[in-house]
């Protein structure tokens, strides 16, 4: 990853005003991590990139992008732009750009905040059209975040399963959720169950009339 050449503290008198710092990339493996208070991010990843180097960028409210060094080699030599804007209801639309354009089809881990105690957190796709699409994802307890890979820009929300036992708060810290074309919310469990229960018991009147 890159590396600053020269000191980056010390300076007397405290540096008030925007200072220009010199960097430079280091071919050898490490993770370079962009930290921004803002939602948004803009950088330039040297032809020279590394083939063992991985660049997390960390955005507000626990939001982190992570390149791998398969899309680092293929956005080498790029200006890359990346974007987070937090919605209602616990969605977040991430946008990472490629000179200007849509970086899709490049693979990136992104990690979400959940609220504990909801109940166990999914994360979903939600496209402009069409029903909400799960993706797979990696609960972490201890930071309260959920992973998951993507090659698309899009608008992601967490939704929470209802636990069997609001007060259980057992099992490991670390959940993998399987991916599936389409979730069952609520609703959707509620209908199949009312369904079986009006199956059965019309199958139950058919036999005690045949008696």
């Amino acid at each position: 990853g890159w590396f600053s050449k020269g000191a980056m503290y010390g300076f007397d008198p405290p540096v008030k005003d925007d200072i220009n710092l010199t960097a430079e990339w280091n071919s050898e493996s490490g993770e370079f991590y962009i930290v921004h208070t803002e939602g948004q991010v803009e950088f330039n990843i040297p032809s020279t990139g590394s083939t063992n180097t991985n660049i997390i960028i960390e955005l507000p409210n626990d939001v982190n992008i992570s390149f791998g060094s398969d899309t680092i080699q293929s956005a080498s030599g790029s200006n890359i732009q990346a974007s987070m804007t937090e919605l209602d209801g616990e969605k977040f639309e991430i946008t990472v750009n490629k000179n200007g354009v849509t970086m899709n089809g490049a693979p990136m881990d992104i990690s979400l905040p959940f609220t504990p105690g909801k109940g166990t957190p999914l994360v979903y796709y939600y496209p402009d059209s069409g029903d909400r699409i799960l993706m797979g994802g990696e609960v972490d307890k201890g930071s309260s975040t959920i992973k998951f890979r993507t090659t698309h820009n899009s608008v992601y929300g967490i939704v929470y399963t209802t636990p069997t036992d609001p007060g259980d708060d057992s099992g490991d810290d670390n959940i993998f959720v399987k991916k599936s074309s389409k979730g069952l919310d609520r609703n959707e469990l509620i209908a199949i169950i009312a369904a079986t229960i009006v199956g059965a018991l019309a199958l139950l009147t058919i036999a005690v009339r045949r008696k």
